[in-house]
């Protein structure tokens, strides 16, 4: 910090103005010479119209030995919070079998696709001080079939992750099975949600972050037309 406070085009431009003022300001520097600690500088976000105001209200140099932070400095929470806002997950697209329609009482099988990995990090750090890795995996579905138990009925014990694709002769574990056409709602079709649930953990060095975040929650959304057969039955002829 010396070095830099010292040396330079703007340093001999204050030398040259006071050198006097000049000597005093890097004095709190020379004194810090061979002492074990790190110099923390304060820091504004230039989107916020306060951030100039509050940046010049706080001190600019501040000596801390090794291991600690300043009483105004960014807190190990504070860190999470950075991290979590940076935390995405990817938005997937809902597979259906049937397909293009379903029909009354027919397993409409549910899975998903464009989740890609199913683990995602991001790490907030102060280099060598403190950071906090989040990691968010993706452990479960939830399905919405866009009605009401009466009309729609929901199986997801065997939905997993990104729910089951439909196999042919498996057996039906994922999706729904719609006991009501879809004739009577509006644009004549039902809208199922799927939901990915992503539980959060929380990695950190430096200390213990005191909270724990919600899991992360994503939905999709695809319209189903369900249809109804119908049958004639006509008496053999005598």
């Amino acid at each position: 910090m010396l070095r830099q406070r010292s040396e330079g085009r703007d340093a001999a431009n204050r030398a040259r103005i006071d050198e006097e003022s000049h000597q005093a300001f890097i004095q709190q520097f020379k004194d810090k010479i061979g002492q074990d600690g790190r110099w923390w500088l304060p820091a504004l976000n230039e989107a916020d119209p306060n951030g100039v105001a509050c940046w010049t209200n706080l001190e600019q140099f501040v000596f801390v030995p090794t291991g600690n932070t300043p009483p105004s400095g960014i807190t190990l929470e504070q860190l999470a919070q950075i991290a979590r806002a940076a935390l995405t997950v990817p938005e997937p697209t809902i597979k259906l079998s049937p397909d293009a329609k379903s029909f009354v009482n027919l397993p409409t099988w549910v899975w998903l696709e464009g989740v890609g990995q199913p683990r995602r990090t991001v790490t907030a750090e102060l280099p060598g001080v403190m950071s906090v890795t989040l990691v968010a995996t993706l452990k479960s579905i939830e399905i919405d079939p866009g009605t009401t138990p009466d009309r729609a009925e929901v199986t997801e014990t065997g939905c997993g992750a990104v729910g089951k694709p439909y196999t042919r002769g498996g057996a039906f574990s994922c999706g729904v099975r719609y006991m009501r056409a879809s004739i009577d709602q509006p644009r004549e079709k039902y809208t199922l949600t799927v939901t990915t649930v992503w539980p959060v953990d929380i990695q950190s060095q430096g200390g213990a972050v005191p909270f724990q975040f919600d899991p992360v929650q994503l939905e999709a959304t695809r319209d189903v037309p369900v249809g109804e057969i119908q049958s004639n039955v006509t008496p053999p002829a005598n």
